[in-house]
């Protein structure tokens, strides 16, 4: 899991939903409905009934930096340098302002984006800052990636994403969906372990 965030509020959410023994017979630890609502059209046919037992573990990333440990934060930019770059801020200045260089994005991080098969986004604002995650993730999808975004009153994060899209759009907006949700409506099937 990949954390955008500088605190480990998620983490330690995340971390203790998760049991790693749960069951007596078997080494499987996590199940799951991959279509509850019973939506067609997808990579694969499932229906309501369909579930999954699996093994699986969590792995936390921070490509920011943690709050605890001051000298690994990043601030910064990524790809929108032109927009900082002038007579006064440029060379060593702005590459120590770029958080893909800073982040080791290329070593570290780009193998498991590679990996992935869904993508979830969860409580992020989808920002120029961080243009090289998007792009590397809009990339998977043209691979035949998913995505998922969670859109907190509509701020229309499929469009912004859609924005670091180099090529036609058309190309993966089908393999984005929007779970759209406020005050009012709730989240039924997320992060449930």
């Amino acid at each position: 899991m990949f954390n955008f965030n500088y605190s480990t509020l998620a983490d330690n959410y995340f971390y203790w939903l998760f049991n790693y023994h749960p069951y007596n017979v078997s080494k499987n630890n996590s199940h799951f409905y991959p279509n509850p609502s019973n939506i067609s059209g997808g990579k694969t046919s499932t229906n309501s009934d369909t579930n999954y037992f699996i093994r699986s573990s969590i792995n936390f990333h921070h490509p920011h930096g943690q709050l605890s440990i001051p000298e690994s934060i990043l601030f910064g930019m990524s790809y929108n340098k032109k927009t900082y770059c002038n007579s006064n801020f440029e060379g060593k200045l702005s590459q120590k302002l770029d958080k893909a260089y800073w982040s080791m994005h290329t070593d570290k991080v780009k193998p498991f984006i590679q990996k992935t098969d869904l993508f979830v986004i969860f409580g992020h604002s989808i920002g120029e800052s961080d243009q090289c995650w998007w792009e590397e993730i809009i990339d998977q999808l043209k691979q035949g990636s998913e995505l998922i975004i969670y859109d907190y009153e509509g701020k229309g994060l499929k469009k912004k994403i859609l924005h670091y899209c180099k090529d036609d759009e058309n190309l993966i907006s089908d393999r984005i969906f929007v779970i759209d949700f406020d005050e009012t409506k709730h989240l039924k099937y997320s992060f449930k372990f």
